[in-house]
């Protein structure tokens, strides 16, 4: 991969990263803290936290009140689809089907680093 594709990678690269920033549920482990179904702590009850909650246990060991944190679980679904029916055969040059493929793995490698 010469210079100008490299720039170009890094630029989608930040622009996708940015866009799936969003909230889905999914399949696999995050870093973000939130509403979701995997317990990940409990911390100190701070004013405003949802009483719903408390962690009643933790919090009559501890003589005051703690909240359960949930880890926040988000989806990332990839649909690739590819023509490469004859049509993509036809051309000079660089083949289109060479290129098809180069995009199906700019695409791929895109949505695996986000």
């Amino acid at each position: 991969m010469d210079a100008p594709e490299q720039s170009l990678l890094r630029k989608l690269k930040l622009r996708t990263h940015r866009k799936m920033n969003t909230l889905f549920a999914g399949e696999y482990r995050t870093a973000f803290k939130g509403l979701g179904l995997l317990f990940d702590s409990v911390r100190e009850y701070q004013y405003g936290d949802d009483v719903r909650n408390i962690d009643w246990n933790v919090s009559a060991r501890m003589n005051h009140l703690f909240v359960k944190q949930y880890s926040e679980e988000r989806e990332l679904s990839v649909v690739l689809m590819v023509d490469l029916s004859a049509s993509v055969d036809f051309g000079s040059g660089r083949s289109k089907r060479d290129l098809v493929l180069e995009a199906a793995a700019l695409f791929l490698y895109l949505a695996q680093m986000n």
